[in-house]
């Protein structure tokens, strides 16, 4: 999981209007440990698939015309394809994928979490963030979402060497 903090003079809504996946996969990170203070929040979502299997050029299976004769005698087609995603974050950091932190700043220069904690990174996702959960080995998206108003009071602390 990767979490996208805009800078407090940037609103979540600019990020989400100017992020660039491209940009996210051509950032340098970091693998140092980090100690991540995160919201507590669950995230659940129910997405059809169809219009996005066309636009890839998957009609046929959609079509009175589908040809699945392997799987049953009766002719068949494909009625609805639904992706149901859930992202649930809190302390046990191994219920859910491995995750990144991106503070987002106005300038171009490099920011790193402003506290340090021991060895490890302090990073506090205090206001309302961006996550993304990509592919780790191709870094393609496979979901983005946000959490617009954060539950502060109830924080997950997840203390991460690689990856939470």
């Amino acid at each position: 999981m990767i979490i996208l903090l805009p800078d407090k003079e940037i609103t979540l809504k600019v990020l989400e209007n100017t992020f660039n996946w491209q940009t996210l996969i051509n950032t340098l990170r970091f693998p140092s440990p980090i100690l991540l203070y995160l919201p507590k929040f669950k995230f659940e979502i129910t997405i059809d698939l169809e219009n996005v299997l066309r636009k890839i050029g998957l009609n046929m299976m959609f079509e009175d015309q589908a040809n699945f004769k392997r799987l049953s005698k009766s002719p068949l087609k494909v009625n609805r394809v639904l992706q149901k995603v859930i992202v649930e974050v809190n302390e046990k950091a191994s219920e859910f994928p491995a995750a990144k932190v991106v503070n987002v700043k106005q300038t171009s220069k490099r920011n790193k979490p402003n506290k340090r904690l021991g060895r490890s990174w302090g990073f506090i996702v205090n206001r309302p963030f961006m996550f993304a959960i990509e592919h780790k080995r191709t870094r393609m998206p496979l979901f983005v979402g946000s959490v617009r108003i954060p539950n502060i009071s109830r924080f997950a602390r997840v203390t991460s060497n690689d990856e939470l």
